[in-house]
Order: structure tokens, then sequence, then C-alpha cells
């Protein structure tokens, strides 16, 4: 319970403490991304222009996102089939493969191929059984030596007929066959069918999901001629050219891991689950791009670079997040699954971060800044409204009404008191018809004004004045420019 209270919110919690994060000195949640952000570099993109350096990149990230780009890539990838109405295959061997299920299942390292099939096996075929019936034994005949035929004994009553003997069935052994069509693989045919149109669409969708990120169209053209419109030829020789070993390729994998050493230096822009995500993602890009390398980082030191990352970013909410990261890892025992630390770190670091972006979305509500903040942010101009600083038709601020633009504001000035408007301001100490009137409209106002402009000496303006700034506690806000002017244009601006 005391660490609970020790761990409460603070408003100095929205952000890092100052000089605890590296490269970001605003830690406002509600920040709007930037061309310098860390989440908007465009060195990690997955489309190519053709420069060698970004091959890699452009293969790894289109591989990633191979199944949610291309809808049945995911089964075409790991056996190479195509599920409608039926699974298609591509031949008699390989629908007898898939029912046997000696398939090797592809990967997006190593995908499907159809040179990998065993080859076609005989199956067994049941013959029909063979039905042999026995003869009964014959009995002996018996000798009459009165030379009469003998006479059939009686039947006795009551007597069970004899049956006849039951034939014998003969076990008969399966002959086994070359399977020629579908229906000779046995159970389980009836759901498949050969159509090798389908695998080559396929085939040929898979290559154009890479394809389609090349910006250059010659270069286009000719990778698809090159594998003869085969996604999965075009995979497995890409996959050997990335995990190949050169100094060209060491060369560039040593600039990305550069490139992720400042991305985790630059830390995360504020704490909202938008910049914790930006981050996230990113970092990921840049270690996948390093796939097949020896820079490339394992859960393990992704989980450590990101505590040093949380902890930079604000000390405070990363010990929340260790906190929540220790509650999901005992759920997980509880629950008798597994977790591994960067996943509990991750889910940690995004419920600490919703937390605190909640709390401070709830604070910005009661104090009625949030949703003027966030008109201010969609449309510059209201930024300048929000601000109080709406510019005049001649581009200077303040000035006359008659110089204002009429659309600068929504608010328009009444022109008469009406029912429901507070009363008047310049004679709130004794009021003049019960101050319903407007304060331009003020008799007290209008007697001082005539007093100051018709004063000579000075005695009856200084009066004037006194009065109409008798220290009600009454504040206005008054524009630098009505001061260069005359007295009585300065109280016509304060009116």
């Amino acid at each position: 319970m005391r660490r609970e209270q020790a761990l409460a919110l603070k408003p100095s919690d929205m952000g890092p403490k100052p000089g605890t994060q590296r490269g970001r000195g605003n830690t406002s949640t509600d920040k709007k991304p930037t061309a310098s952000d860390n989440t908007t570099d465009s060195s990690i993109s997955r489309q190519w222009t053709g420069r060698p350096y970004d091959k890699p990149a452009w293969f790894l990230l289109n591989r990633r996102d191979l199944f949610d780009a291309v809808i049945g890539a995911r089964q075409f990838i790991r056996y190479g089939i195509s599920v409608d109405k039926k699974v298609s295959v591509m031949n008699l061997r390989h629908a007898q493969a898939y029912l046997n299920e000696t398939i090797i299942e592809g990967t997006l390292a190593e995908p499907f191929s159809i040179d990998k099939l065993p080859a076609l096996q005989a199956v067994a075929q049941q013959t029909a059984p063979v039905t042999n019936t026995t003869a009964a034994p014959a009995q002996p005949a018996t000798v009459n030596t009165a030379g009469t035929a003998p006479a059939t004994p009686p039947a006795t009553p009551g007597a069970t007929p004899t049956a006849a003997p039951a034939a014998a069935v003969a076990p008969v052994a399966p002959v086994t066959i070359m399977p020629e069509t579908l229906k000779d693989l046995g159970p389980g045919y009836e759901r498949l069918q050969i159509a090798p149109e389908l695998f080559d669409n396929m085939n040929e969708a898979v290559i154009r999901h890479f394809t389609d990120a090349i910006v250059d169209v010659r270069t286009r053209q000719t990778l698809v001629a090159q594998y003869n419109h085969s996604g999965l030829a075009f995979m497995v020789a890409m996959n050997k050219e990335i995990t190949s070993t050169d100094i060209s390729k060491n060369a560039a994998a040593s600039a990305r891991a550069g490139e992720m050493r400042n991305h985790r230096q630059a830390g995360i822009s504020d704490t909202t689950t938008q910049s914790l995500n930006d981050f996230f993602n990113k970092d990921a890009d840049l270690n996948d791009t390093l796939d097949g390398t020896p820079k490339h980082e394992d859960d393990d030191s992704l989980y450590v670079a990101y505590e040093d990352v949380l902890e930079e970013h604000s000390p405070d909410n990363h010990a929340r997040i260790t906190v929540e990261m220790n509650r999901i890892r005992t759920q997980a025992m509880l629950d008798k699954t597994t977790i591994t630390n960067l996943e509990a770190l991750k889910q940690a670091a995004h419920i600490v971060f919703a937390k605190v972006e909640t709390t401070a979305l709830r604070r910005a509500i009661e104090g009625g800044s949030a949703f003027a903040m966030q008109d201010a942010r969609r449309d510059p101009e209201k930024k300048d409204k929000a601000a109080g600083k709406a510019k005049s038709r001649n581009g200077k601020k303040g000035g006359k009404g008659g110089d204002r633009k009429s659309n600068d504001s929504v608010y328009v000035n009444p022109l008469f008191w009406s029912p429901g408007m507070r009363t008047c301001l310049h004679c709130r100490g004794a009021p003049i018809d019960g101050g319903k009137h407007m304060d331009k409209d003020c008799p007290s106002r209008k007697a001082a004004t005539a007093a100051l402009t018709a004063g000579g000496d000075g005695s009856e303006s200084e009066s004037a004045m006194a009065k109409l700034f008798s220290g009600d506690g009454t504040s206005h806000d008054v524009s630098l420019d009505a001061f260069g002017q005359s007295p009585a244009e300065l109280l016509a601006c304060i009116a």
C-alpha cells in the first residue's frame, strides 16, 4: 500500500525530468510530430529507388508484411496451396503429400518448394473378398437287405432343423497401385482439386507484392521477368542474398546499426502512447533490416535496450513500468502461461503511458483547455484566436473595431443591454437604472469623459479619471497602440 502511494501520479510525470531526456527538450503530451522527429525518418521505407543500401530494408520490411498484404499468402508460403471452396494443389504428387502430411512446412525465410516434395507413392487398394462354400460331409449309406428303399425317419416333434453350413470368407491381401486420380489417394480426396493455374496466380501475387514497391518501372519489370513471375523463386534467391556475407553488406549493416543507436539515443519524444508506438515500430524496422547479419538483436538484447531507453525517458514512469511488469509476470504464472521479458515490458509500458496520458487529458478538460488546444492544432488560424492574437485587416494586431475582419471571431458585441446580461461595471457602487445598460453607455462614464475632455488645468480630468478607475478590482485589456492616442480615444478603447 505504501508503494502505491509513492507511485502516485504527479504533474511532473508527464515527461522526463529536466536534463534526463536525450536529444529532446519538449516533453508535452500533446506534441505534434515534426520533420525532425525520430518517428518520421524517411531512411526506413518499404519503397526502393534502386539504391543498393536500401535493398535489404525494402525486401525485409515487405517480407514481414507479406501475410497481411496478400490474402492466402500464409497457406501458400507454408504448403504451396490456395484455399477457396476447395484446396487447390499443383499436381497429384502435391495432393498426396498434403493428405499424408509429408510436406516440409515453409517459412518466410525458407518458403515452400515444389522440388522438395516426396515422390509419388503407391497406395493400397482393397479388392472384393472371395467367398468359399464348404460342402457337407457325405453320410455313410445304409444297407437294406430287403431290397426296398429305406424309409425316411419321421421328424421328431419340436426338434429344430439343422442349419446349412456357413460360407467361409477367405482373407485377401491388399493390392498396391500407383495413383492416377485424386480418388485413388483414398479418404479426403474430395477436399482437393488440381489447379495449377491458381498456383501460378498466387505465385505471381507474391512477387508483385515486392515489385510494386519499386519506384523504377524498368527495374520492376526486369525482376519479374528474371524470376519468371515466381514469387517463391524470388524469395529463395533474395533470402540467400540477404544471408550471404560480403564486405559491402557488412558496411551497410554497420550503418544501419548506427542509425538504430542514434534512434535510441534520441529516445521517446513525449509520454503518449502514439510516441511509444512510433518508437517501438521504427526500432523494429531498423532491427529487421539487420536480419541475417551479426548486428541483428534478439529479444533479450532488445529488452535490455528498451529498459535503458524507458529509464532515461522518465525514472518515475520506469518505476511504475517495473511494478506493472512484475504484476503481468505474476498473472502469467497463475494462468500457467509463458511471456517473454520483452513482451511483458512492452505491455507494461503501454499501460503506464496510457494512464499518464489519460490523467493529463482529464486535468486539461477540468481546466477547460483541452478542446481549445485541439481546435488550435487542427486549424492554425484558431491558434492565434485562442491566444488572443486576432489580426486586423491591415496585418496589425489590435486596432479599432471597424478595422477588424467580421469573421475573426464567433463572438459579436451586443449593441444594447438585454435581460440575462451582467450589470454595468462603471456604476456598480451606485447603480444608475439598476445598472441595466451597456458599459459604454453608462451615464457616469460619459460624464467623466466629458469632464476629462473639457478640463483645462487638469483638476477635473484627474477627478474624472479617479472616478473612472475607482479601484473596484476590475481589469481591462488595452492595446499598446491605444496609449499613443488622445485621452478620449484611450477611454473609448477601454470601453
